[in-house]
């Protein structure tokens, strides 16, 4: 990062900034936006598959529907 100074982390930029302050409901959801938050509570906690191929799959509910987090 070329972080060795005090001068050079007041003058340290970040390459882009994400917006963490708004949330989206789940019916707001669009597939070409890459960066988001949800917020909702956790209804559901399973594991799929086996072996290699196991994955974790949690059920998000708003009061606007569920989606799956993989």
């Amino acid at each position: 990062m070329g972080v060795f100074t005090w001068k050079d982390l007041i003058e340290f930029y970040p390459i882009r900034y994400i917006d963490r302050s708004n949330f989206f409901k789940i019916s707001e959801l669009h597939p070409d936006v890459q960066n988001i938050q949800i917020q909702g509570k956790v209804v559901n906690i399973s594991e799929v598959g086996s072996g290699k191929s196991k994955r974790l799959v949690v059920k998000l509910r708003d009061d606007t529907g569920v989606i799956d987090l993989v």
